[in-house]
């Protein structure tokens, strides 16, 4: 296979892994970093930045000489770091506007173990051994363990993946222009929400397929939306339930803002441990807190859910060759 084929530049004015198309594999990285990071003592982050920048860029290219990536292929690797809102608030430095906690939902069981962070790194790729070798260095570098760490998948196939409800997931999602942040310090960044979802999947498919077809609004065979013929028909609202999933989370109720979705399935340890990573870019986290405020009060598939994980994060804008994620956004 031609190497080429293989990479997505690290460099650009806005971070891979959000635009791009989405490789088969996830690992989401959180740490927590100690109060020797902050402010005025900042070297130590600007330390970690240059070198995980410097590492992931050469991850990414497959030249890296890290000994964790010894012989590995990038298979698409790409890398976006994010930054929480308490790790600005302690740095100083204002969050970008669409950046704001996110209220208590009432489907929410949430860990604290599986919440929050200073920065995430999103991994993706289509091998998940170039995956964990990747998160091995950063963590070597970062000199402490994640404060949680989820994997996902999906997938493999053309066109739009099945989720593990085994309905199509993804159809409709904007140009990643309707995402960037237009102005500020994270200008070329985005927003991000991650959510961990759990799913109730062996009693939702114990339902006859036409009521699981009424709760998402789409055919289960074709994905089209309930009363359309093709997948990619625009939904007629009027034709889908009131509670049917794609009728109460439409983009109409927000007055056309959207969000650029790029989940993926996750299966936990434990028996029965699986759902939804709800991995989500878009300018202000105050359209996801609408979307999710309407699903609680109406959504037919939100009784097979319970989340069990939640964070934001401000995705840093991209750098030309040689430059360091963060710097400028965090004053560093």
């Amino acid at each position: 296979m031609n190497r080429k084929s293989t990479t997505v530049p690290f460099h650009g004015p806005h971070q891979a892994g959000v635009a791009t198309r989405a490789q088969a594999h996830v690992l989401l990285l959180a740490y927590d970093l100690p109060a020797s990071y902050d402010l005025p003592a900042a070297a130590a982050l600007r330390r970690l930045l240059t070198a995980w920048s410097a590492l992931l860029a050469d991850a990414a290219a497959g030249t890296s000489a890290a000994t964790e990536l010894t012989g590995a292929d990038p298979a698409r690797l790409t890398a976006t770091l994010g930054v929480g809102p308490t790790l600005l608030r302690r740095l100083g430095r204002p969050l970008p506007e669409g950046l704001t906690d996110l209220p208590a939902f009432d489907r929410d069981a949430l860990d604290p173990g599986l919440c929050g962070g200073d920065l995430l790194v999103q991994l993706c790729a289509d091998d998940v051994h170039v995956l964990h070798q990747t998160a091995a260095a950063l963590t070597r570098l970062a000199g402490a363990r994640p404060r949680w760490r989820q994997a996902g998948f999906r997938q493999s196939v053309r066109g739009t993946p099945r989720n593990l409800l085994a309905f199509k997931d993804g159809t409709e999602n904007p140009p990643a222009d309707d995402v960037w942040l237009a102005h500020g310090p994270f200008a070329g960044g985005t927003c991000m929400v991650v959510r961990r979802v759990a799913l109730d999947v062996p009693a939702f498919t114990a339902m006859p397929v036409p009521e699981q077809e009424a709760a998402i609004g789409r055919s289960l065979a074709s994905g089209a939306p309930l009363g359309a013929r093709l997948e990619t028909d625009p939904a007629d609202l009027a034709l889908l339930p009131a509670s049917a999933h794609l009728r109460v989370c439409h983009h109409s109720h927000d007055g056309g803002a959207r969000m650029l979705r790029r989940g993926y399935s996750y299966a936990g340890d434990r028996p029965g441990d699986e759902g939804l990573l709800f991995i989500a870019f878009m300018r202000d986290l105050r359209l996801f807190t609408a979307m999710q405020r309407r699903m609680d009060a109406a959504d037919a598939l939100t009784p097979a859910t319970a989340t069990r994980g939640s964070a934001v994060f401000a995705v840093l804008p991209g750098v030309a060759q040689g430059g360091v994620l963060g710097l400028s956004p965090l004053g560093l």
